[in-house]
């Protein structure tokens, strides 16, 4: 019977402490403070005057204002965060793991319109971001991977027009690059290597005619520039090298 007794008095005080311990754990997590309540030292959230690593909610004005609601695990931004324009307009919306963004990051004007949308992995932009005029319509589509751009990046006019395309390859410009006019023809067409001009350009005239022609070669001119009135005649060429016009001849 006493062995009854003191095995069942063990249980009880194991159960007991479960429940204290529970209950401290959550009276931790459900301690909320203001982001002017926390200071970062090397990477790390503490609340001030603390050594020891924060853990729970975050929700309030800091110094600027701006709201910021969130979650802190063990010093390091978890899940959900959000932060809100003075006007209470949500400014953007993302997830950490570890304290770095993942996933689909999303941020707004203070009209509430959408005015961004980038993906992120580990921290670093990993895939397709997009950017908005301030009308809704998409400004910019970039690719990018590992934090840096690849492959092909959009840019366009808030009339929905295409006004820049080409493609990025190990952070420079790669490739044919394509400029167009507000009413969506093409301006000029560049050829890009390594980040610098490197092979033929033309430009155009609105009514689609060729303006102009000539070669890069490693970010500059070289050998004979044509240019061309809006009827295709040709009135000039111009010869440089190494950058440096050295011949000059009209017609």
């Amino acid at each position: 019977t006493k062995i009854c007794q003191s095995f069942c008095m063990r249980k009880l005080t194991i159960t007991f402490l479960t429940i204290v311990f529970c209950l401290t754990s959550s009276i931790a997590w459900s301690e909320t403070v203001k982001p002017d309540d926390l200071v970062k030292r090397n990477g790390i959230i503490y609340k001030k005057f603390t050594d020891k690593p924060y853990s729970g909610s975050v929700e309030g004005k800091d110094k600027d204002g701006e709201f910021h609601k969130g979650i802190i695990k063990n010093g390091k931004r978890e899940g959900l965060w959000e932060k809100y324009h003075e006007n209470g307009q949500l400014f953007w919306k993302g997830t950490f793991k570890d304290s770095k963004e993942e996933g689909i990051w999303k941020s707004y004007d203070e009209n509430g319109s959408l005015s961004s949308k980038t993906t992120y992995k580990d921290g670093e932009r990993d895939g397709v971001s997009e950017l908005y005029h301030e009308n809704g319509s998409l400004s910019s589509k970039t690719t990018y991977k590992d934090g840096g751009k690849e492959g092909v990046e959009e840019f366009y006019q808030k009339n929905g027009h295409l006004y820049w395309k080409g493609t990025w390859k190990n952070g420079k410009l790669e490739g044919v690059w394509k400029s167009y006019d507000e009413n969506g023809s093409l301006y000029q067409k560049e050829t890009y290597k390594d980040g610098k001009k490197d092979g033929v350009v033309e430009g155009y005239h609105k009514n689609g005619q060729l303006w102009t022609k000539g070669t890069y070669k490693n970010g500059k001119k070289e050998g004979v520039w044509e240019l061309y009135n809006d009827s295709g005649s040709l009135y000039k060429k111009n010869t440089y090298k190494d950058d440096k016009l050295i011949k000059e001849e009209e017609f």
